[in-house]
């Protein structure tokens, strides 16, 4: 019998020593089950990690990088499942890897994250970027067991091949790390899948290096608004994904996302 394999990638971008400091915390992953990778987005030499695998000749952004890391597992046989890892986050627990995937393959989610600790430096709620996590669905419930939630946060999320199939590549408009949360909720709900957050594992979350807040004319085309953008983007994913009936919540998400990062 074959037995499929999560491939888990971590993302470098000039954070060398961090990331090598968790290749070597997930290095207890048993390899009959994993293969941990650290991917690089073009760092500068100095900050490369010593462990990179794969190094992109080109910052291809946060987006960017996942689209790459979904080719990675669309076109291998052996692997079922991707783990997408910021750099700038760190377990709670040791053998992390091996339960997350036990965990996982266990459920009936097609999307899976870890709980995030409450209070982190980095987080956006308060005055110098310290506080609580701002997405309550994300903190530790002390639920022990998993909680289906409507949306995450993609800090270290865990995809079926079956939801990465059905998107296969998300829109270059989205590379800045703004969105991709939404519309795979969007998408969840379309098809009846779960997403959900285990609180028997639990992340700290250091500073959100992997994500940048830029102008919009940097990102999107200067003569559109970004409610223009995000009308456009939602024709786009209905009709590709026929997506019928999407409720208001995601809608006012969704829009609410890009006027974050247009300020």
């Amino acid at each position: 019998m074959v037995v499929m394999k999560t491939l888990a990638i971590i993302l470098n971008y000039n954070t060398g020593d961090m990331t090598d400091k968790l290749y070597e915390f997930l290095s207890d992953v048993t390899e009959e089950i994993c293969d941990l990778i650290v991917f690089d987005n073009n760092s500068k030499k100095q900050s490369e990690s010593k462990y990179t695998n794969i190094k992109s000749n080109e910052n291809l952004y946060w987006g960017g990088a996942l689209n790459k890391a979904f080719d990675l597992v669309l076109n291998s046989d052996k692997y079922d499942s991707l783990i997408f890892i910021n750099s700038d986050i760190m377990p709670r627990q040791e053998n992390f890897l091996n339960n997350f995937i036990s965990n996982f393959r266990n459920s009936d989610c097609e999307i899976l994250s870890p709980s995030v600790n409450e209070f982190q430096h980095g987080a956006r709620g308060g005055k110098n970027h310290d506080g609580l996590v701002v997405w309550k669905q994300m903190a530790n419930w002390r639920s022990n067991k998993i909680r289906y939630v409507r949306m995450i946060d993609l800090q270290c999320p865990m995809f079926s091949k079956n939801i990465i199939s059905k998107i296969k590549k998300f829109d270059s408009s989205l590379d800045y790390g703004s969105g991709q949360e939404t519309l795979l909720g969007i998408i969840c709900e379309s098809v009846g899948w779960k997403i959900g957050v285990d609180d028997r594992l639990l992340i700290d979350h250091e500073g959100q290096a992997s994500h940048k807040i830029v102008n919009k004319n940097e990102v999107f085309e200067p003569n559109k608004t970004i409610s223009d953008l995000a009308n456009e983007n939602w024709e786009l994913y209905q009709k590709k994904h026929k997506i019928v009936r999407i409720s208001r919540w995601y809608r006012n998400n969704y829009r609410r996302k890009y006027r974050y990062y247009s300020e």
